[in-house]
């Protein structure tokens, strides 16, 4: 529907690592395969991004601390806006823990990979490897 409504676009995807494994469930081929297969570009760091990464600069777009707003999110995306207000982390965990109980961590765990992958204010893991696969 995207490349129907867009055919003169570049369209990127900015998934996470994971979705580069191959799984029994998609006949040997990777979702990042998948999303190329339709004519998207696939963008996505080779490791995971650590998760106070995510959130950091996720708060980072939304408010810079000298107050700039460099995310906006349009009134009709529903569910991105209950995520972003109701997303919590675990009460008593260390670290940052995401409470996941709500279901609606999906929603800003994609915003924080964009954000990544799109502004890249923080480097990836370094945990041996190349860093970034862009296809």
């Amino acid at each position: 529907m995207l490349k129907q409504r867009f055919p003169d676009r570049r369209i990127v995807a900015y998934p996470d690592p994971t979705g580069s494994a191959r799984k029994t469930s998609a006949a040997g081929e990777t979702d990042h395969g998948i999303i190329r297969r339709y004519g998207f570009s696939c963008i996505s760091p080779k490791h995971p991004w650590a998760v106070k990464d995510k959130i950091n600069s996720t708060n980072w777009m939304i408010r810079t601390a000298d107050a700039q707003i460099r995310l906006f999110i349009h009134p009709r995306c529903k569910h991105t806006i209950k995520a972003l207000k109701n997303v919590t982390y675990k009460e008593g965990a260390e670290d940052y823990v995401i409470d996941k109980t709500a279901g609606i961590e999906h929603w800003t765990d994609g915003l924080g990979y964009l954000i990544l992958g799109a502004f890249n204010q923080v480097k990836p893991w370094k945990t041996g490897g190349t860093g970034w696969r862009v296809y």
